[in-house]
């Protein structure tokens, strides 16, 4: 059977990279967020992107293998996590009265680093859950494990994110980079989603 590569950026400016088996660019798409674009990530459409990439894999007749970058934001003191949980428990209240998923956002508001970290972990939830939902492969990536290949002849005077746009450009055309209706600037997640994609597509071993 044939095989699509997704990689997938998770934050908030992240993005989906597509990839078929012979490297070449099937379509990316931003990390959907809720509300106007600035808030949380938006479970529904993070639904919408997955069917969208479902759509490309089974016009070639492929199966989707994703790799997404593993994040590391869990608080490690005691205050910090307690914190969350407080939150956690009000989001729960709050979604419970309403009814309605995006609540939790309002929460968001206050600037809460505790909140920020829960709002981005029930984020990266959604996306997992939603990728096993479709009994999809899923492999999980630290950002050193994607870097130390992919950052392979680049500068290491450069920035982290110029440094993968310096990668990634060598690798695809730099139109593949930009979000829709950008034209000069590339787009972060976009860059790294295409990386990890990358990685994902020369790393994969299928099982057997």
């Amino acid at each position: 059977m044939a095989v699509v590569f997704c990689g997938i950026d998770p934050g908030k400016q992240g993005a989906f990279f597509l990839l078929e088996r012979g490297g070449s660019v099937l379509g990316s798409w931003k990390m959907p967020l809720a509300g106007s674009g600035a808030g949380s990530i938006c479970p529904y459409g993070i639904w919408e992107v997955l069917k969208a990439i479902r759509l490309e894999a089974l016009k070639l007749d492929a199966q989707c293998v994703f790799g997404v970058e593993k994040v590391f934001t869990m608080p490690s003191d005691v205050e910090s996590i307690l914190g969350a949980v407080k939150a956690a428990r009000e989001a729960t209240d709050l979604v419970h009265i309403n009814g309605h998923l995006d609540t939790i956002e309002n929460l968001s508001r206050k600037k809460d680093g505790r909140v920020g970290i829960l709002n981005y972990g029930i984020g990266y939830g959604y996306l997992l859950g939603q990728i096993a939902v479709l009994g999809y492969p899923l492999l999980v990536y630290s950002p050193r494990t994607w870097q130390k290949l992919m950052w392979e002849g680049t500068d290491h005077k450069l920035k982290s994110k110029d440094r993968s746009f310096q990668a990634a450009s060598r690798l695809f055309p730099v139109e593949h980079l930009r979000a829709a209706g950008q034209r000069k600037q590339f787009h972060d997640g976009i860059v790294d989603a295409a990386l990890i994609a990358e990685y994902c597509r020369r790393s994969y071993k299928p099982p057997g």
